[in-house]
């Protein structure tokens, strides 16, 4: 069994524990490298794993580690088109969420992985509907990078494609996601009707989907454009609607996602 050693990040030594190796030593100096160890497939995929918990748990900089090295080995190593996209937008949203994270950084991450997903479209025009979900999953985390950083043009443009996509697999709750962002997009540009037509759909797609994320996505998206567009006077139908789903709301599913979303609703009615 190989002990842990220090030369190794933390999060990265309980998988050296299972690593086929014949010789190796405890000290600092003959310490058999981490760059040493033969490399599987199943060292991704525990890799993959450890990221995706981590990230989860909150522990973004020891996630980020972990995925980086992920995506260290791909390179080295080949890879199918499935396990660099997935490795590839894990990373993007570990890196959006570190406090040392930059716009130019995560725009040029987000570029290039938007160019391996429409590469792919264009050499493969019929995908496979798993293989298209993970291109759709990718340009999903890609488009709200691009939002967060400001770029709008670029995440307009992205929305456009990915919607399109979304509608073609059908996926009602993958196209609440998109449809959110868009919305957000076009009220930040203050493209009022193109805002108010993203939350209808929205709406729509809530209803199909009987997802309880994607409703309180709705019910927020909804308050936000209300309360800061000065839209109350005009929609107070549409301002009852949200204040009684608020009211109701704390009775509804334990989700950490569902839970921060509650939260910014809640603070929507608290203003008004």
């Amino acid at each position: 069994m190989l002990a842990k050693t220090s030369a190794m990040p933390y999060a990265l030594q309980p998988y050296a524990v299972a690593l086929p190796v014949t010789t190796y030593e405890t000290s600092a100096t003959t310490s058999t490298a981490w760059k040493d160890i033969p490399l599987t497939k199943e060292l991704v995929k525990c890799l993959n794993t450890g990221g995706l918990i981590l990230k989860t748990l909150g522990l973004y900089d020891v996630a980020y580690q972990v995925v980086k090295y992920e995506n260290k080995i791909l390179s080295k190593q080949g890879h199918t088109f499935i396990e660099i996209v997935e490795c590839k937008s894990l990373l993007l949203g570990l890196i959006l969420k570190l406090k040392s994270s930059n716009r130019k950084r995560c725009k040029k991450l987000g570029n290039e992985i938007a160019e391996l997903c429409f590469k792919r479209l264009s050499k493969y025009p019929i995908l496979e509907l798993v293989e298209l979900k993970i291109v759709i999953s990718a340009l999903k985390v890609v488009l709200r990078t691009l939002f967060e950083c400001g770029y709008l043009d670029e995440a307009e443009e992205l929305g456009k494609s990915s919607f399109q996509l979304v509608v073609l697999v059908k996926d009602q709750k993958e196209l609440s996601r998109v449809l959110n962002l868009l919305a957000h997009i076009y009220f930040y540009r203050k493209n009022f009707d193109k805002c108010f037509e993203m939350i209808s759909q929205l709406g729509d797609a809530f209803h199909q989907c009987e997802d309880p994320i994607a409703d309180v996505i709705f019910f927020t998206t909804l308050a936000l454009v209300l309360r800061d567009g000065n839209w109350k006077s005009i929609l107070q139908d549409k301002v009852n609607i949200c204040n009684e789903y608020a009211s109701r709301c704390p009775g509804m599913p334990n989700h950490p996602k569902y839970k921060d979303r509650v939260f910014c609703l809640c603070s929507f009615m608290t203003v008004w």
